[in-house]
C-alpha cells in the first residue's frame, strides 16, 4: 500500500513542478499567463497522480507476489457425529460420485449447538487420522499458507488475501467412524 501512496505523491509533485518550470508558460506576473499556468499545473499534477498511481498499483501487486509466506494453523473446528441411512454412526463421510468426484462430508458443531454441514474435496491435501481417544466427535484442522505480515515487504504490497491458500486439511475422528458411500448420478 505504501508503494501506491509514495508513487502517486511523486507523480503529483513531479507533474506540478514540471508544469510550473515549463518555459512555455511565459511571464507568470501576467494574469492571463498565470491562469493558464495554474490550469496546466493542475492538469499535469492530476495526470502525474493517475499515471504514477497506476504504476504504483502494478508495482505493489508485483511486490505482493514476492512477500515470503508462512504456514498458519487455523483454530480447530469441532465435528459432530452423524448417522447414515443404515444406522451406523460416523463423524466424517467420504462420498464418491461420477458428477462431483470425491468429497469428505461432515457436520461442524457451532458454539451455540447448531450443526452446519460442510464438505471438502478428497484430494492429496486431506488427511484422516483415527484417534482412539475421541468419542462421537471429531476435530478439523486447516493449515494455510499466507503472506508473512512481519516481512518488510508486506506494507509495500497489495493483494495479499488472494495469495492465501489451503495446504493441508486434517480430520481427527474416532476409530471406525469414517463412512464410505458411492453414488452414480
Amino acid at each position: 500500500m505504501y508503494t501506491i501512496i509514495l508513487l502517486a505523491a511523486l507523480g503529483l509533485l513531479g507533474g506540478t513542478v514540471q508544469s510550473l518550470c515549463d518555459p512555455n508558460n511565459g511571464d507568470l506576473r501576467n494574469k492571463d499567463n498565470l491562469g493558464f499556468a495554474v490550469t496546466q499545473a493542475l492538469f499535469s499534477a492530476f495526470a502525474g497522480l493517475v499515471l504514477f498511481g497506476l504504476f504504483g498499483t502494478m508495482f505493489a501487486l508485483l511486490v505482493g507476489c514476492n512477500v515470503p509466506k508462512k504456514y498458519v494453523v487455523q483454530p480447530p473446528i469441532e465435528l459432530a457425529a452423524m448417522s447414515s441411512e443404515d444406522g451406523s454412526v460416523g463423524v466424517i463421510s467420504r462420498s464418491s460420485s461420477i458428477d462431483s468426484g470425491n468429497t469428505y462430508n461432515f457436520l461442524q458443531l457451532q458454539k451455540n449447538g447448531i450443526k452446519v454441514p460442510g464438505s471438502v474435496p478428497a484430494d492429496d491435501r486431506v488427511e484422516v487420522i483415527q484417534d482412539p481417544n475421541l468419542k462421537n466427535t471429531g476435530i478439523w484442522l486447516t493449515t494455510v499458507s499466507k503472506p508473512d505480515q512481519s516481512s518488510p515487504l508486506y506494507p509495500w504490497s497489495i493483494g495479499q488475501q488472494l495469495l492465501t491458500e489451503s495446504v493441508r486439511q486434517e480430520f481427527r475422528v474416532p476409530v471406525g467412524t469414517v463412512v464410505q458411500q458411492f453414488n452414480i448420478k
